[in-house]
C-alpha cells in the first residue's frame, strides 16, 4: 500500500524536475546551411545586413521553408510597410514574406542591431 501512495509523489516530483531544469536556448538553430556562422560566412547575407546594421528597426531571421533553411529581412518600424524576401543559403529569391509567411517553421531571429528598438 506504501508503494501505491509514493508513486503520484515520485511522478509529480520527476515532473517537477523536468520543468526546473527547463531554460530557454538562445542559440542559433542548427544546419544553417553548413555554416558555422551564416552572418559571417554566407557573403550574400553579410552584405545585406551591413546595408542595415545601423537601422535600429532592422533584424533578419531565419526559418525553415519546404525542410529548407531560409532567412530573411524585418522590421518593427511602426510607420513601415514592407514585405521581404525570402532567400535560401544560395541567396536565392524563393518569394516573400507575406505570400510565404504561414509555412516558415522554427522562425528565429538571428541577427539586430545592438541599439534595437524590436522587443523580440
Amino acid at each position: 500500500m506504501k508503494t501505491i501512495l509514493k508513486l503520484p509523489q515520485s511522478v509529480i516530483l520527476v515532473f517537477l524536475l523536468g520543468l526546473i531544469s527547463c531554460e530557454k536556448d538562445d542559440s542559433l538553430p542548427t544546419n544553417l546551411c553548413e555554416v558555422q556562422n551564416p552572418i559571417q560566412e554566407l557573403e550574400w547575407l553579410k552584405e545585406a545586413i551591413d546595408e542595415v546594421r545601423n537601422d535600429e528597426y532592422s533584424y533578419y531571421s531565419t526559418a525553415l521553408y519546404q525542410g529548407r533553411r531560409i532567412f530573411f529581412y524585418g522590421t518593427c518600424d511602426p510607420l513601415a510597410n514592407y514585405a521581404s524576401f525570402i532567400r535560401n543559403c544560395a541567396g536565392d529569391n524563393l518569394g516573400d514574406t507575406n505570400e510565404l509567411f504561414d509555412r516558415l517553421l522554427e522562425i528565429k531571429v538571428i541577427w539586430k542591431p545592438e541599439n534595437s528598438k524590436c522587443n523580440l
